[in-house]
């Protein structure tokens, strides 16, 4: 796949869960998103840069599993069609989070799944990224992403809704 977009640096994901039906009881019934929060206490979501001739979709997926454990098509569903580049290069796709069919019969967990994992530098020496994460709506989160991944998050809103 070639890239749509010029100037391509890195990609990532803005996953979400659709829980306007209450599904999720003891979260907001809105659509929540998944929050990691970095070492600065600031939020974020999965992405990084891309490696030497991977395209974008590929560089989302990586980074996601890098920095989530989370798998595509098992965890979350990507919609390429709704990407977007932002600042510096960065290519956002919207992801949906999945449920796991055992969870349909107890009270489901959106972060059982997740794992922050070090990211690996060289063979002796790796680095924690992000130090937690949470899943919260919209209105409870704007405000404490770094301003370009505030224009990322309303992107977001609006093309979910």
């Amino acid at each position: 796949m070639k890239n749509k977009f010029e100037n391509v640096t890195g990609a990532g994901c803005v996953i979400y869960f659709d829980n306007t039906k209450n599904i999720i009881k003891n979260k907001p019934n809105k659509i929540l998103y998944l929050v990691l929060i970095n070492n600065n206490d600031k939020y974020d979501f999965p992405k990084g840069a891309s490696d030497p001739f991977e395209n974008e979709l590929v560089c989302a997926i990586r980074e996601t599993k890098e920095e989530t454990n989370l798998e595509v098509n098992k965890n979350y569903i990507i919609d390429t069609n709704k990407s977007e580049i932002f600042s510096e290069g960065l290519v956002m796709f919207l992801a949906n989070y999945i449920l796991d069919f055992k969870d349909l019969n107890k009270e489901p967990d959106l972060c059982k799944n997740i794992k922050i994992i070090p990211t690996k530098v060289t063979d002796d020496y790796s680095v924690l990224e992000h130090k937690g994460f949470f899943w919260d709506s919209y209105d409870n989160i704007k405000h404490n992403f770094p301003l370009y991944l505030q224009e990322v998050l309303y992107w977001a809103k609006i093309n979910i809704e």
